[in-house]
């Protein structure tokens, strides 16, 4: 059977045609374990690399910096599969099987003399190679003031 989405397809007057399938990471993702933390936290990466697309992604990078105001955890950065290194920021490169994924994760702590309220966003940038690179982020809010807004209920102030 010939169809749209293997990589084959029937053409005008019956000519089969034979086309290449993009990888799609597209729905790759990145995330943190904590939406807020305070000085001296560790806050865990972890990238999410999935290829939704029908061709295997073999020559895929990511490249992820250490956010402003954290420092790595030496040590702390892994993958499922490929090469990683953390000596600038974290870099990866490897390949994504087609309807595969990869996880690469990684630790920052936050710095210990923050005293005022500040998001930390960490930006990983995804390069599968083929199509255009794309970047994925998570945010976490340190020193976050907690806001606490009464209950009222038929006119009463509980």
């Amino acid at each position: 059977m010939v169809s749209d989405t293997d990589g084959w397809a029937v053409g005008s007057w019956g000519t089969i045609l034979h086309y290449t399938v993009p990888p799609n990471l597209s729905t790759s993702a990145k995330q943190v374990d904590k939406s807020t933390a305070e000085p001296g936290d560790t806050l865990a990466y972890t990238i999410t690399l999935s290829n939704t697309g029908a061709a295997d992604a073999s020559t895929v990078s990511v490249k992820d910096p250490i956010p402003a105001n954290t420092t790595y955890v030496p040590g702390s950065a892994s993958a499922t599969s490929g090469t990683i290194t953390d000596t600038e920021g974290i870099q990866w490169t490897g390949s994504v099987a087609a309807n595969g994924s990869v996880a690469i994760t990684f630790q920052v702590a936050i710095d210990t003399d923050l005293t005022e309220p500040m998001a930390i966003v960490n930006t990983a940038t995804i390069d599968d190679g083929v199509n255009p690179a794309f970047e994925r982020r998570a945010v976490t809010i340190v020193n976050g003031h907690s806001v606490y807004l009464p209950l009222i209920m038929k006119g009463h102030l509980y």
